[in-house]
């Protein structure tokens, strides 16, 4: 998939050094496929190739953009991954990847040989529009380092490609114990997960000349542990030029990263009492997830310090991650997007407890999500065991959702401003309910917007939206489109969005309204003060 830059002949060596290989020849696209003529590339039946210097590059032309799947490594079990030489082991495909191994899908959806990334070249971009390339958006999906891929539906990034004026990458890396929990014979293989983002950003480092993006304006995309993984990466050092800005949607910041400790504790639990394999290099992937799913639902009775949510993740080893973004930051700072969606723990709370619960339940639900001493400050400061009403699990959405998402945000937001970083928050107050939330009733409910709803508006892939879904669609794929660009999302046509003050408050802008976004319990004398985060308590 290829937006292709017009080259002329006696640039090529200094466009190659300066941002990779471009397509070369004079061949015109064939007008069965409707598409404009870019030098170098051929098109028919709809299957686009890119001829570069390393090879063709074989795309398929759908929903007005080139689709090209491509695969960046190889990596055995629990070994580091090892990148591939440009089109060394393929020349594109139109086909999408096998998903990485991960629980409650068909075995024959994924493979262990999954690190390739998806990448969706608009056509509507004009060659001449980037003298030196267009932007690269890359993707990081989330699913709580255990599910996820790029052949998601979702993300069909196709629309936003087209509207960003970008090259979207959708990426897929190592997932639960095979990408974070390596046996104790090969714990110096910490992080494979991290090791493969990165070495798909050293590969797209490589290639994307190919495909007429500019590997000096890559910016990174993820939501909730896709998010994480922005963070790990905004502390990893040796991943510092592989991108310039990031834009983090969603991410439970309450919890940091893991501590060595916690990562040993985990890794004893799975190998001494889940499994019997020894190293597993040779056990079938099944009996390594199943095992994994118990260790994940076992994770914090092992060590409170995993947590609820994603315990399985980036341990801060002082080697590959060596900031914890909480108390250490890396001395130069990357312009950064924060959101949160309104009421993000909404999923989790309807789907975990599907009856009514009354007043006289909240310390008990509270106790179990938040620990004791929490619990009691938490009632102090939202005086929900006292309300006179049938059901508390709205109360909960609003605790959950700022205790584990929007107050952390903030108070990440604050300290990034704070140190000189450029940053700039919002929430979704609008969302498109995605099959997986279709079948909780407080998601479905108008006005509410769990987590996860506001992928379809970003992507552009809603089913039938509303006029106000669409109109958030616009703007903010407009936004993204201004961000990538230029490390601001302001952009003509649309109110200013304020960024961070170097101290005070935090302005949020409200992405599907107009109406301020009180901070509430988000005052930094509550969230991260009066009520600790998950971090600040096991010192993350």
């Amino acid at each position: 998939m290829a937006l292709l830059l017009t080259l002329v002949t006696v640039l090529l060596a200094l466009r190659l050094t300066l941002v990779g290989a471009r397509p070369n020849g004079d061949l015109r696209l064939r007008q069965n496929c409707n598409l404009p003529s870019w030098p170098g590339v051929t098109c028919s039946n709809n299957i686009v190739t890119f001829n570069s210097p390393y090879g063709p590059v074989k795309g398929t032309l759908a929903n007005g953009a080139i689709r090209v799947t491509l695969k960046y490594a190889t990596a055995a079990r629990f070994q580091p991954p090892q990148i591939v030489p440009p089109l060394s082991n393929s020349s594109g495909s139109a086909n999408l990847p096998p998903m990485c191994p991960q629980a409650d899908v068909s075995p024959s959806s994924y493979s262990e040989d999954c690190l390739y990334f998806v990448a969706y070249v608009p056509t509507s971009v004009n060659p001449a529009t980037w003298s030196w390339g267009v932007p690269v958006l890359v993707w990081i999906h989330g699913g709580s380092y255990n599910t996820g891929s790029a052949s998601d539906p979702i993300f069909d990034g196709s629309k936003l490609a087209q509207s960003t004026g970008s090259i979207v990458v959708v990426v897929q890396y190592r997932l639960g114990i095979l990408g974070y929990l390596p046996p104790q014979s090969l714990s110096n293989n910490k992080n494979l997960g991290v090791r493969d983002v990165i070495t798909s950003l050293q590969y797209i480092q490589n290639i994307i000349g190919c495909i007429g993006g500019d590997k000096n304006k890559v910016t990174l995309v993820g939501h909730s542990s896709g998010g994480n993984m922005i963070r790990n990466l905004l502390a990893t050092p040796s991943a510092d030029n592989l991108f310039s800005k990031a834009i983090i949607e969603s991410d439970p910041i309450n919890y940091g990263f893991l501590q060595p400790s916690t990562f040993t504790a985990l890794q004893s639990a799975f190998y001494g009492n889940l499994t019997s394999c020894g190293t597993c290099l040779t056990t079938p992937v099944s009996t390594l997830l199943t095992a994994q799913s118990t260790l994940i639902n076992n994770a914090p009775g092992i060590d409170p310090a995993a947590g609820m949510s994603q315990p399985i993740r980036p341990v801060l080893d002082g080697t590959l991650i060596k900031y914890s973004l909480t108390t250490t930051f890396p001395p130069t700072l990357k312009n950064i997007l924060l959101t949160t969606v309104k009421d993000e723990a909404g999923s989790a709370i309807y789907s975990i407890v599907n009856y009514p619960l009354p007043p006289a339940y909240f310390m008990y639900a509270a106790t179990g999500l938040f620990g004791a001493t929490r619990a009691t400050q938490i009632d102090d400061q939202y005086k929900v065991s006292n309300e006179n009403v049938d059901d508390i699990r709205p109360e909960l959405v609003v605790v959950s959702t700022d205790g584990a998402w929007r107050c952390p945000t903030y108070t990440l937001a604050r300290t990034w401003a704070q140190r000189g970083g450029n940053v700039w928050v919002g929430q979704f107050t609008i969302g498109a309910t995605i099959p997986y939330n279709s079948g909780i009733s407080f998601c479905t409910t108008n006005g509410n917007v769990c987590h996860q709803d506001e992928l379809e508006i970003v992507f552009g892939t809603v089913p039938s939206p509303t006029p106000a879904q669409a109109a958030l669609t616009a703007e903010v794929q407009a936004r993204w489109g201004a961000f990538v660009k230029t490390g601001n999302p302001n952009t003509s046509g649309y109110a200013n969005w304020p960024q961070i003050p170097r101290g005070g408050a935090v302005p949020v802008y409200n992405l599907g309204g107009t109406t301020s976004i009180p901070l509430g319990a988000c005052d930094p004398s509550v969230w991260g003060s009066s009520i600790l985060y998950d971090y600040q308590i096991y010192g993350q």
